[in-house]
């Protein structure tokens, strides 16, 4: 299965001690990168979440935020009266300070960071809540990082299809080189009048073949596209190995280009090349 790096989440839910709401989201990263937003009274969840996520994924940075936003009376919640001071008085400089501007309302106040605190030991029932619902929204998460995942693959696989016809219709292009380069030698031996020798005009043809020769890239190009296709087809994870594998394809097109000397050929490099850059792109959105 390729999953990508790049998704959401979110799943929120009312239990008799709170309305509970996590949201996961991650970007590309090298490795995995995890980072929590917890209520300070909840902050000591924080290793067992956090191995929840590593039996899950392995690279991505991902964000996983809780909102406690609204708790019963049972869940021995209070206002701080400290943090609403402190609150209050930034209002009330800001307004000193611009002018006339609105006034947020309670509840927008009560949203606040900080403003409405938890007991210092929320209750086991509140924690194991949190918990089932964190793993219910990192279901979702990884269920969403798959559908991404397949699409992906989907596009590499189509690129990496575009790539084996172009290495095709070159090896069709330079199965009659040493013909052309013969042909194109007599001719400019012939504008000149002036005789040559037949086998060193044989060798010249020969040196000139082996050197734009380019059998061993169109070769090396066939088994990286196996090769990619074959990662694809594996089990995770895939990223950094695709991720070798596009440097490999990248080396024998820049390769093919240089070594080139009929202008369709040139072309078709170019052609690969840019399918190359595309497949890098995508493959840096795999885990």
């Amino acid at each position: 299965m390729i999953y990508s790096m790049t998704a959401f989440a979110r799943v929120e839910k009312t239990r008799q001690l709170a309305n509970i709401q996590w949201e996961i989201k991650s970007v590309n990263h090298r490795f995995l990168d995890v980072q929590f937003r917890l209520p300070e009274p909840l902050r000591n969840m924080e290793t067992e979440l956090r191995d929840l996520c590593r039996s899950r994924l392995s690279r991505g940075k991902v964000d996983c935020t809780l909102k406690l936003i609204t708790i019963t009376e049972s869940t021995d919640t209070n206002i701080s009266e400290a943090e609403l001071k402190n609150l209050l008085g930034s209002i009330d400089t800001i307004q000193q300070a611009c002018g006339d501007i609105t006034m947020p309302n309670a509840l927008e106040i009560l949203r606040w960071p900080g403003i409405i605190t938890l007991d210092d030991k929320p209750s086991d029932t509140l924690r194991t809540e949190i918990i089932s619902i964190f793993g219910s929204c990192l279901e979702q998460f990884c269920t969403h990082r798959a559908r991404e995942g397949n699409k992906l693959k989907n596009i590499l696989l189509e690129k990496l299809c575009q790539i084996s016809s172009i290495v095709s219709e070159v090896r069709e292009i330079i199965e009659g080189l040493g013909k052309e380069r013969h042909a194109a030698l007599l001719h400019k031996i012939s504008a000149l009048d002036v005789s040559i020798n037949p086998e060193r005009l044989e060798q010249e043809v020969a040196i000139l073949v082996q050197r734009a020769d380019i059998t061993e890239e169109m070769d090396r190009l066939d088994i990286q596209v196996s090769e990619t296709e074959s990662a694809l087809a594996n089990t995770g994870p895939h990223g950094k190995r695709l991720d070798f594998l596009m440097q490999e394809l990248n080396r024998e097109a820049n390769t093919l280009s240089s070594k080139s000397v009929l202008p369709h050929t040139t072309k078709k490099s170019i052609d690969m090349k840019v399918l190359i850059e595309q497949l890098r792109e995508q493959v840096q959105n795999i885990e």
